[in-house]
């Protein structure tokens, strides 16, 4: 989980250095979600690993091109039972003016 988390943690990082790469980590990055679940990967680790997703997509959403996917992704995580993930997607939508669905 460690990996999985520094992994996506670092990939805006990745992208910014490499900007052709943007869009094509951006769908990888919305893939995380599928992750299945395993005795080393819980919940709550994937819990920790969409709060980096946001983190990364909040550094990159201008240079996205599927916005609307990023913003969907963003939106399903406003309701997380984890403080700082919900905190993240909250605040990745307000600076961009949209409003939250709360689950």
């Amino acid at each position: 989980m460690v990996t999985v988390a520094n992994t996506v943690g670092n990939s805006a990082k990745i992208a910014l250095a490499k900007p052709y790469l943007i869009n094509r980590i951006a769908n990888e990055l919305l893939r995380v979600e599928n992750i299945a679940i395993t005795p080393h990967l819980t919940e709550e680790c994937k819990r920790v690993v969409a709060e980096k997703v946001v983190e990364s997509f909040d550094i990159l959403f201008d240079k996205i091109q599927d916005k609307d996917r990023v913003v969907h992704y963003v939106k399903r995580h406003v309701g997380s039972s984890r403080k700082t993930l919900r905190l993240k997607a909250e605040s990745f939508l307000k600076k961009r003016g949209i409003e939250p669905i709360r689950n």
